[in-house]
């Protein structure tokens, strides 16, 4: 009993002495963790941060590379149903 009761003060004084971890949020990290929302950077850009505005224009070019690749991949697919669809239909 006596030494439960020497370990828990033992880790309530490590506790108290040991910094904590960082669990503020983190405006840089996101809410996620896998970076700031774009809503975040183009605030922190109207505020006048060069980093944030030079962060937003890179998610708004990755967003559009995105947006890029899907349009060609959906361009692909449509074009080969469209192929099959003919083959289909030929003999008609």
């Amino acid at each position: 009993m006596r030494l439960r009761l020497w370990a828990a003060g033992l880790c309530l004084i490590a506790s108290a002495i040991l910094p904590a971890p960082l669990q503020a949020h983190d405006h840089w990290r996101g809410h996620r963790g896998d970076g700031p929302s774009f809503g975040e950077v183009r605030r922190a850009c109207d505020w006048g941060n060069r980093r944030a505005c030079v962060r937003m224009g890179q998610m708004i070019e990755q967003r559009r590379d995105a947006h890029r690749e899907w349009r060609r991949e959906r361009w692909r697919e449509e074009r080969r149903w469209n192929r099959e669809r003919e083959r289909y239909y030929r003999g008609w």
